[in-house]
């Protein structure tokens, strides 16, 4: 599990002495990437279903998980080719 404590820092001082010394345009390109980061999840959870599996072994679960990053990856080379406006989009015709 992702902690404080895990990345070095004992207290809380040190994280907002180093939150303070970043400047407006590295905090917007971190949330931007931040950002781009949680659009990924987003469509892994939500249009490829990688956590809606109901196998129990292991082939079928790496199975699982390779099928919904390819259908990831099939979607962005969708998106990028401009056949497809939002993935989201397509999540609603779908339904």
């Amino acid at each position: 599990m992702f902690s404080i404590k895990s990345l070095g820092y004992k207290n809380n001082s040190k994280i907002r002495k180093t939150l303070e010394e970043v400047d407006k345009t590295q905090f917007i390109g971190l949330k931007t990437i931040h950002w781009g980061i949680e659009c990924y999840h987003r469509a892994l959870k939500q249009l490829c279903g990688i956590n809606k599996f109901i196998v129990r072994k292991s082939e079928g679960i790496l199975n699982h998980f390779f099928s919904s990053l390819r259908a990831f990856i099939k979607l962005e080379l969708m998106r990028y080719k401009e056949l497809i406006d939002k993935m989201t989009l397509v999540r609603k015709s779908l339904l």
